[in-house]
């Protein structure tokens, strides 16, 4: 499956796509029937997206395919860039780094930056979800990081660097852990 096939899957098991733009993508794509097992695609194809369990019954059908490693690769570092270059806010995007891919994930090399480890964290966050949100600008935000830790974007940099060049490497492979949800495995080289 190709790695753009299996974001897209991703983005609807993680509520990140509507169900009916969902829909829509499956009857529509050219590739999607030449990319999975003819089973796997009637199965898909057959499903009531009515149904209220839509994204599980998605999940229990695709996950066993999809590419985790290379689609995370590609959707980190398409965020880091989007950080880098400050074009999203960055309380937004600091919370999409620790509480999606730190805490959620389990990508733990992102703790290396304390913006990112601590964001959120009550006495230790220079920007919480909350904080400044709509009393500052978003050139206001990125001036507050930039006096707390100059280096911010240049270890951002190099995270991004490192998963570019195959020295962080994520691997795909996950395990369940109770309470907690799938942590997915990364290999520093």
């Amino acid at each position: 499956m190709k790695t753009s096939t299996s974001i897209s899957f991703l983005q609807f098991i993680e509520e990140k796509t509507e169900i009916q733009d969902f829909e829509k993508w499956i009857y529509e794509s050219e590739s999607l029937e030449e990319e999975l097992p003819e089973e796997t695609y009637t199965e898909l194809i057959s499903l009531d997206f009515n149904d209220k369990s839509i994204r599980n019954y998605v999940s229990e059908i695709i996950t066993p395919r999809l590419d985790f490693g290379k689609a995370h690769k590609q959707i980190l570092i398409a965020l880091i860039n989007d950080i880098i270059q400050k074009r999203i806010d960055p309380i937004d995007g600091l919370g999409e780094l620790h509480y999606e891919w730190l805490d959620s994930k389990g990508y733990n090399f992102l703790s290396r930056n304390l913006i990112i480890s601590n964001f959120g964290e009550q006495g230790k966050s220079i920007l919480s979800r909350t904080d400044y949100k709509d009393e500052l600008s978003i050139e206001e935000k990125w001036q507050i990081i930039e006096l707390e830790d100059h280096s911010f974007i240049e270890e951002l940099k190099n995270i991004k660097k490192e998963l570019e060049d195959g020295k962080i490497e994520l691997t795909g492979k996950f395990r369940e852990v109770r309470f907690n949800g799938r942590k997915f495995e990364y290999k520093e080289n």
